[in-house]
């Protein structure tokens, strides 16, 4: 199943400078309390989603080999609900959230004198979209 995430982080073969967040289409799965009894603790409604999809978004685990050694496996990420997004305009909506609160901080902490609706608009034309084949 498709989802979008908002990556906050540069990614492997992107073009991405700055601080402005990407928006990338995943392909995992469901991770709900009545499909694995393991994830009780989540309240309802809350689900994790497993990432397969990008394998840019996975990550270094330790993994024993038979003869004792260790090896660094990529394994897929999980994510918890609240970082899922199930349409695109819905992953753009929050990544503009994160633009201007990040903006608002830089203000607060006097690193930035003020800023404009037109600088904000310019650094949101800024987020790029990765989708997958």
């Amino acid at each position: 199943m498709r989802k979008f995430v908002v990556h906050t982080r540069p990614l492997p073969g992107c073009c991405k400078t700055g601080d402005v967040p990407t928006i990338v289409e995943v392909e995992g799965e469901i991770i709900s309390p009545m499909e694995d009894p393991s994830v009780m603790w989540l309240p309802l409604g809350e689900f994790l989603y497993r990432i397969m999809l990008p394998e840019a978004l996975f990550e270094p685990k330790e993994a024993k080999q038979s003869d004792g050694s260790k090896k660094k496996v990529m394994v897929p990420v999980v994510y918890h609900s609240h970082a899922i997004y199930h349409s695109l305009a819905e992953a753009q909506e929050s990544a503009k959230k994160m633009i201007k609160s990040g903006l608002d901080f830089e203000v607060r902490k006097g690193r930035l004198a003020a800023y404009t609706d037109e600088e904000l608009e310019a650094k949101c034309a800024e987020i790029q979209t990765i989708m997958l084949p």
